[in-house]
């Protein structure tokens, strides 16, 4: 029986690896849960959001439509995600 989503899966460039992961650990202040050399487990409030580095290529605009969290502060997290990524 289905029971919910377990995890949603991305997939990113190598280049752009350490960038995605400042994102979701620095900015909107994720955990990791488990990391190995292709990718990375992270909890997104009982959520799993796994990233993999091994894309060919950067997709096409539209690929995923977006992925969207729960907050209590929507104008908090708004602002945080428009903080220049380093």
């Amino acid at each position: 029986m289905l029971k919910g989503i377990h995890h949603v899966s991305i997939k990113c460039i190598k280049e752009d690896y350490e960038k995605v992961k400042t994102f979701y650990i620095d900015i909107l202040g994720l955990n990791i849960l488990r990391e190995w050399p292709d990718g990375v487990m992270i909890d997104a409030g009982g959520d799993i959001l796994e990233v993999f580095n091994n894309g060919s290529d950067r997709l096409a605009k539209g690929v995923i439509t977006h992925i969207a969290f729960l907050t209590d502060d929507v104008d908090f997290a708004a602002f945080s995600c428009c903080v220049p990524l380093l």
